[in-house]
């Protein structure tokens, strides 16, 4: 392989270069008003690979590990691969159930407003289902029932 002027190596490190990270603690600080140092940042590949390595930091074995749906199919098996049990939350802002951010929340149900006249039949017999409090396969299922 060629040697490029200016790299060290083929290998940068894992938390990413310090020129990187001094950039984005820039960044930060100049457009959002935020302040970090360069050992506070982390550069990884994407939200996955940040998601399994969050999950093997943290949980121990046995642990419960809520995901949220929709999710990604590979979510519960990062949980398992962390010798987690994955358990799942139903979210949705066509259930007016939404897990994030407030403002998030708040403008997912300004474009749910907007976007139709109500949330499905079939999603909410699952969310009625999901609580507990309804029928699944047939029976019926419900808190103390």
């Amino acid at each position: 392989m060629r040697y490029m002027k200016g790299i060290q190596g083929i290998y940068t490190p894992n938390v990413g270069t310090f020129e990187l990270r001094k950039a984005i603690c820039h960044k930060l600080e100049e457009e959002n008003g935020i302040s970090y140092t360069p050992d506070q940042i982390l550069v990884s590949n994407g939200a996955k690979q940040s998601v399994l390595q969050g999950l093997l930091d943290v949980c121990s074995s046995g642990d419960e590990v809520i995901i949220p749906g929709p999710f990604y199919v590979s979510y519960p098996e990062m949980a398992r691969m962390a010798d987690a049990n994955p358990a799942f939350a139903m979210t949705s802002w066509r259930l007016r159930y939404l897990a994030g951010p407030t403002h998030f929340v708040q403008a997912s149900g300004k474009i749910q407003s907007q976007a139709t006249s109500g949330a499905s039949s079939i999603s909410q017999k699952a969310g009625v289902a999901a609580l507990g409090l309804g029928y699944a396969r047939g029976e019926i299922v419900g808190f103390g029932r």
